[in-house]
């Protein structure tokens, strides 16, 4: 330790202690810097041991970060304004006490945040005589007390009164203790409040905190579970004729008292203990279960209900005196309005047809009283909410292809199958439910998914769309031992971790399960999900810098593109699928020779298909003669854009996620939702989000090696290292590999930078590990497997270094012949039929360099004029250009910008673009 420096600390602290606070006192209104605002003389401004009064009606703006000990009034009125982006920082109280003749009112008013321990409003003892109000109003964006609110209102003789207010109009405040009211009775304390986010809670004593009686028509937002206590006699009186409360949280418990107006929003349940009265409009919003307990006392002219009430039969559609309605009481003959944020009509299946003829649509809600079968009603439906009522054993199924898009509640009434049976609404295999809006479903559905077909000890990749799944259940039979236990396994911190019998399917995450031994190969397994949909934001903890197994947690496909962009910060862009093609090989352990017939196995990891923002790569098999399928069992399915339900699979998390804003998880959202394309586990589209001109190649021979790599020029790339775009190679095949080349990083998938320009050069890798291997032909062959956009009619060309060739890809494959080793230097994949080699290709890019210090951006080309340059933030916004540079070094210094990371893009008098990410600070 280092005592010298503790010492002086202590010297500091004690020295410090000694200051004495000073009083600064407005004499007029200004800004709380200028020494001219204050009552001292000099320079000075109030600093964070300093008390602070504001004269009668001065404003005090508030412009830069300040500090007090406390704030108080001088005289009656006052006017605190912070400015946007400013905190003021009061150590102490904020402070407005009684007066016998005046109204004393201090207004906290502007943009900012004010943080303070405590406020006080009036005086903690009694009066001698009878006071004015006394009151603290305020619109300030964030106030934040860590301490108590204390309302001091008081009685002096013949029941006349001090009355104390606070009201917060707009913006939120949030309370660390207490709302205390006077100890002395009885006594009216005023509070108004739009957005309260912490628990209120009031003291002992008989004081009360009421809405004001009139006038006051604001909303006290209540977001905490339990929003309310009261201690020793205290009363909360929330009854003002035109005022709100709204608990607008998750599973609330709804305070008892009298209430004017009366929302429930939010979602979850809100239980109420004792009888609640509300006097005018009670609304309880779409996704909210009222709990009534004790019953509720409705004496209001407006009833507004959410479509979870009316889904489950709940609530009367018409109100009459004092008639019971499960457990609500209306007390007059009122007109009761039933909104469940359904602008249609209510369409009901009766077994044979619709109601009202034609099919329901989004704005609909659709009841189901009898069998459905969507093959034999031309196929998909929608609907606004959807109920499945028990009693009418109504058995609801949809086909293959066909799709239920229900934009709020599914309600499935289910209380005589429930989990095990038939259930009443299935999905079967292709099928999808997709859901709109974040509601709570109820009840149970079942949805059918079919495995591809596997091989002997194969694998399946599951993800489970429906919640308290368990995982052997999809597959009961498979393979069980006291050594291994049960086939299954999840991802843990980058490692497989086997799972138990009873391990329950969490959602969003990833599961593999071997196939069933004693069956028929190829063998798909058909598996029965049966629970409560699952439907909402999703999050699942990512494994930092690490491979991490997810899925896709909902009963419909989701687009691949939506959950990269959503999750930017948080993972590498590209998502790694299983595609069931070479058999596992048995793989002998000398260590372990009891082990070798049955355990050890080896999965190829080129068995994985890849997508980025870019697009996917197929794969197939190795080499024949290694067991091998037929050409009709070859799983060559592009992963192009659809995630289908209960898929899973593989994501590698960035190495620190708080770089960009990430959050470490892995997010899944109802917008990445979409209708149909699940019908296997891999469905394709052509996204038309991105502009994309792209070319597929594949290394093959005449034995069935593959391996498939993609180049797209796709907006938003760039030509350096982009995680949306670009996709790292996989070294799985222990043959041969296959891969481009850009900043000394070999890929699977690359992203260039858009305009396409056709003086581009691509290197390309090649590696070969054959061995001794007999029988197997060197020879090998490099070409076009399909183009897409402006590259369909552009030349395409292999250069071969070494033997001094480009080739026309356009006119058929190249045929090459290669002894083992890793080749960088050999190909290039190129635009035009010049022949530049390599080594042009590496001094070209080494002789132009981006550098920042000091916020001064150097850009130095040995190579060529500097042409044009344009300077982009991560958002794609131009933030520089400079169209005529001319010359050979560009020094930006003027760059208006925060620290973050941009994008530099040089263009060259010789046509050359080079983009590059630099860290401006």
């Amino acid at each position: 330790m280092n005592i010298k420096l503790f010492f002086s600390v202590v010297f500091l602290v004690v020295v410090q202690a000694t200051v004495k606070a000073a009083t600064f006192t407005s004499i007029k209104s200004g800004d709380w810097n200028d020494p001219e605002t204050w009552n001292t003389s000099g320079s000075t401004v109030p600093s964070n041991t300093d008390n602070v009064k504001i004269g009668t009606a001065h404003t005090i703006t508030i412009t830069a970060n300040a500090a007090c000990a406390s704030i108080e009034l001088d005289s009656n009125s006052g006017y605190l304004n912070v400015n946007s982006g400013i905190i003021l920082t009061i150590f102490g109280r904020i402070y407005v006490n009684s007066s016998n003749s005046s109204i004393r009112e201090l207004y906290l008013l502007g943009m900012g945040t004010i943080n303070c321990v405590s406020i006080d409003v009036g005086d903690s003892s009694s009066p001698n005589t009878s006071s004015p109000p006394t009151k603290i109003y305020s619109t300030i964006t964030n106030l934040n007390i860590t301490g108590d609110l204390s309302l001091y209102s008081s009685v002096y003789a013949s029941n006349q009164t001090n009355n104390a207010t606070f009201s917060h109009e707009a913006g939120t405040v949030k309370i660390g203790g207490q709302i205390k009211t006077t100890n002395t009775a009885p006594s009216v304390s005023t509070l108004t409040m739009p957005t309260f986010s912490t628990p209120i809670t009031f003291n002992p004593g008989t004081g009360a905190i009421t809405y004001p009686a009139a006038s006051y028509d604001k909303t006290l937002v209540l977001s905490y579970a339990n929003p309310v206590a009261i201690s020793s006699g205290a009363v909360v009186n929330l009854s003002g004729l035109k005022a709100t409360v709204n608990y607008n949280a998750t599973n609330q418990t709804v305070y008892t008292t009298t209430y004017n107006n009366l929302t429930l929003s939010g979602s979850g349940a809100k239980t109420f203990g004792a009888t609640t009265i509300v006097n005018n409009n009670l609304t309880i919003a779409s996704g909210v279960v009222a709990n009534l307990g004790a019953g509720l006392n409705h004496t209001a002219k407006l009833l507004t209900l959410g479509n979870t009430i009316k889904n489950r039969g709940t609530w009367g559609t018409t109100a009459s005196s004092a008639a019971n309605k499960n457990d609500v009481f209306f007390s007059n003959t009122g007109i009761v309005t039933v909104s469940e944020e359904c602008t249609g009509e209510t369409k009901t299946w009766d077994g044979t047809a619709w109601s009202g003829v034609t099919k329901p649509t989004i704005n609909d809600h659709v009841d189901f009283n009898g069998n459905y079968d969507s093959g034999k009603d031309g196929g998909s439906v929608e609907a606004c909410s959807c109920h499945i009522a028990d009693q009418t054993n109504a058995k609801v199924v949809f086909k293959s292809g066909h799709t239920f898009t229900v934009a709020n509640r599914l309600d499935v009434n289910t209380a005589n199958f429930g989990i095990g049976s038939n259930g009443v609404l299935t999905f079967e295999d292709g099928a999808s439910l997709v859901q709109l809006n974040d509601e709570s479903n109820t009840g149970v559905i079942t949805y059918t998914r079919n495995s591809e077909p596997m091989k002997y000890l194969d694998y399946t990749y599951w993800s489970s769309p429906i919640k308290d799944q368990n995982a052997r259940a999809l597959s009961p039979d498979t393979f069980k031992d006291d050594a291994q236990g049960y086939r299954g396994y999840k991802v843990d911190n980058g490692a497989w971790k086997a799972i138990t019998d009873t391990e329950i399917m969490q959602p969003g995450v990833g599961y593999i399960i071997q196939a069933p031994r004693q069956v028929t190969f190829p063998y798909t397994e058909i598996a029965d999900f049966k629970g409560v949909p699952n439907n909402g934001p999703v999050a699942v903890p990512l494994s930092v810098w690490n491979w991490n197994l997810i899925g896709n947690p909902y009963p419909s496909a989701i687009s691949a593109d939506d959950f990269i962009l959503a999750n930017q910060n948080d993972i590498l862009g590209t998502l790694s699928f299983w595609t069931h093609n070479t058999p596992p090989a048995h793989i002998d352990d000398p260590a372990n020779p009891d082990y070798n017939s049955q355990y050890y196995y080896n999965y190829t990891a080129d068995d994985y298909a890849m997508y980025s923002l870019v697009g996917g790569t197929e794969t197939n098999p190795t080499l024949p003669g290694e067991g091998l399928p037929a050409e009709s069992d070859v799983d060559n399915k592009v992963p192009s854009g659809f995630i289908a339900a209960g898929q899973s699979f593989i994501v590698c998390s960035v190495e620190d996620y708080t770089v960009d804003g990430g959050d470490g998880y892995a997010n899944f959202t109802n917008d990445m939702r979409v209708v149909g394309n699940n019908t296997q586990f891999f469905k394709f589209r052509k996204s038309t989000a991105l502009e994309k001109h792209r070319v597929w190649l594949n290394l093959t021979n005449s034995q069935g090696l593959f391996k498939q790599i993609l180049i797209g020029y796709v907006e938003g790339a760039t030509n350096s290292h982009d995680n949306l775009y670009d996709g790292f190679v996989y070294n799985g095949n222990v043959y041969a590999n296959f891969y481009s080349i850009n900043e000394a990083t070999d890929y699977t998938i690359q992203g260039r930078e858009l305009p396409f320009s056709k003086d581009d050069l691509v290197p390309l890798g090649f590696s070969l590990n054959l061995g001794n291997k007999p029988n197997v032909v060197r020879t090998f062959k490099i070409g076009i497997d399909h183009v897409d956009g402006d590259l369909a009619n552009q030349p395409i060309y292999l250069e071969d270094k070494i033997e001094k060739k480009v080739w026309d890809l356009r006119k058929g494959d190249y045929v090459f012949t290669s002894l083992d080793g890793v080749y960088n230097d050999r190909f290039v994949l190129k635009y035009t039929n010049t022949s530049l080699g390599i080594d042009k290709i590496e001094s070209d890019v080494n002789k132009l360099t981006v550098l920042v210090k000091n916020k001064i951006i150097t850009i130095d080309s040995k190579a060529d004029n500097i042409k044009k340059v344009v300077v982009f933030d991560i958002s794609g916004k131009i933030i520089f250009k400079s169209d005529k540079v001319n010359n050979s070094v560009l020094e930006i210094s003027n760059l208006k910008s925060a620290n973050q990371v941009i994008i530099v893009k040089v263009i060259l008098e010789s046509g050359k673009i080079q983009t590059t990410k630099v860290v401006f600070k």
